[in-house]
């Protein structure tokens, strides 16, 4: 499905194993055996899929956090959606 700023994402039901080193977040999934290694931008977007959010409001609070400008934030947001869709993490609507 194409994930776009109205789209709702959260990630999927699933049990994760983390664990976090200083800014970085280590992801494993236990029903897959997929891991992952994000980066601080990546864990705060992570950390905000616990529950569903519309991206535009995740793209909101990132640009805050971090004081990225909108199209960055938008780019870089769907990019990395886009993979953690494409790896059967998480849920669109």
């Amino acid at each position: 499905m194409q994930i776009t700023l109205d789209s709702t994402v959260c990630l999927k039901p699933q049990q994760f194993v983390e664990a976090q080193e200083g800014e970085v977040l280590y992801t494993m999934n236990q029903q897959t055996g997929s891991y992952l290694y994000l980066n601080e931008v990546a864990t705060a977007i992570w950390g905000q899929l616990k529950l569903p959010i519309q991206v535009s409001s995740l793209c909101l609070n990132l640009e805050r956090e971090f004081e990225v400008s909108p199209t960055e934030c938008q780019t870089e947001v769907l990019r990395v959606l886009g993979q953690l869709e494409q790896m059967g993490n998480l849920n669109v609507q």
